[in-house]
């Protein structure tokens, strides 16, 4: 049986301002597929059992994120339905575009930016503590950031999985 397809996710994500969480903040109010160089270890390092672990140096994580749109109950296919279109849409690289957050639906509509983060080994100049390289892009492809980005570091030093947050 084949691996399933990758999904889109509701982000869960919060920024802190002045000690405050911030729900719009960040990665949150979008929609995200996310990427990983080595799957099978961001799955197995950041899974409800991990245990403490440090990120290989390599590994690679592209969270692609989306301007979530509401799709009305009749509308969209049911939870993790395979539809004739979505096969199709999978079968030439794409990914299921639904995701549900606190009981609704929602498809990926408008692209928005990528995030990126890069494991270098700690103490590498441009990395985080921790040894993260984030980036920004945006959907054009402009990088807007990259190195030891302040507002990266601030939400993913909360991370329990060596800076990784994994998914829901």
């Amino acid at each position: 049986m084949a691996p399933p397809a990758p999904k889109a996710h509701h982000s869960r994500a919060e920024r802190e301002t002045e000690g405050e969480a911030e729900r719009d903040g960040g990665h949150a109010r979008k929609l995200y597929v996310l990427y990983a160089s080595d799957a099978t270890t961001y799955l197995e390092m950041t899974g409800e059992a991990a245990e403490p672990a440090t990120a290989p140096v390599g590994l690679a994580l592209v969270k692609e994120s989306y301007q979530p749109e509401l799709v009305p109950e009749a509308d969209g296919p049911a939870p993790h339905a395979y539809t004739p279109e979505m096969i199709e849409l999978v079968a030439r690289g794409g990914f299921y575009p639904y995701a549900t957050h606190e009981g609704k639906r929602y498809r990926t509509g408008a692209r928005r930016d990528l995030f990126v983060m890069l494991k270098r080994a700690p103490g590498t100049p441009g990395a985080d503590a921790l040894g993260w390289v984030h980036g920004t892009v945006t959907p054009e492809g402009v990088v807007t950031a990259a190195g030891a980005i302040e507002s990266c570091i601030r939400c993913h030093r909360r991370a329990e999985h060596d800076g990784l947050f994994g998914l829901e």
